[in-house]
């Protein structure tokens, strides 16, 4: 399976097979391009998305970064509409974005990406966004896999309007320290992974 990481960049080291790291850069006139150049994760935010995906998955996976957040953890719904269709057509099977926005402006924008991803049987699976209340998006499109923590002990997740709840808190052991997290942006990758050891 080929997996498409869309987030703050790639991870200085990571034991994964990620073959190929990009960046979406927009100009001032709003076009979008895919580049190679400044791809490193400048913010700690992706790095923690793809120990998560390292601790469960196989190196015989295929990944592949799509930077679109700065160090800041900004980015636009031009450069996250960019990468999505970028991954479809590099033939991913299912995209990760550990990300998420209230802006209504992202609905008239990545819909149609969304549903392109859709149509040509590429699964999404998308965090909300932490804290509140309104819906987000992309994770609020009927065609993505929407996961959101409901407290710090349980989490919803919509899948095709099917909830289920698992454990939040997660801990990860690195070989010179144990990380905890939570937050939906890490609840993600656990449903990623879940996703890529049962299909």
């Amino acid at each position: 399976m080929k997996i498409a990481v869309i987030d703050s960049g790639a991870p200085e080291k990571s034991k994964l097979n990620i073959t190929n790291k990009y960046r979406i850069f927009v100009n001032q006139d709003y076009e979008s391009y895919v580049l190679k150049d400044r791809i490193e994760d400048e913010n700690g935010h992706a790095t923690l998305v793809f120990k998560i995906l390292e601790k469960y998955l196989k190196k015989a996976e295929e990944i592949i970064s799509i930077k679109i957040l700065n160090k800041e953890l900004m980015g636009n719904s031009i450069a996250l509409a960019k990468a999505i269709e970028f991954a479809v057509n590099e033939k991913c099977n299912l995209i990760n974005i550990s990300l998420g926005t209230p802006n209504k402006e992202f609905i008239k924008r990545n819909k149609n990406a969304v549903k392109y991803a859709d149509e040509k049987g590429v699964m999404i699976v998308a965090a909300h966004s932490n804290g509140i209340k309104e819906i987000s998006y992309p994770a609020s499109f009927n065609n993505v896999i929407g996961v959101k923590g409901i407290d710090e002990k349980k989490v919803s997740i919509d899948f095709k309007n099917n909830n289920i709840n698992m454990e939040t808190w997660q801990r990860l052991e690195d070989e010179e320290e144990i990380i905890e997290i939570s937050g939906s942006s890490y609840l993600a990758p656990h449903i990623t992974r879940f996703i890529v050891r049962n299909i």
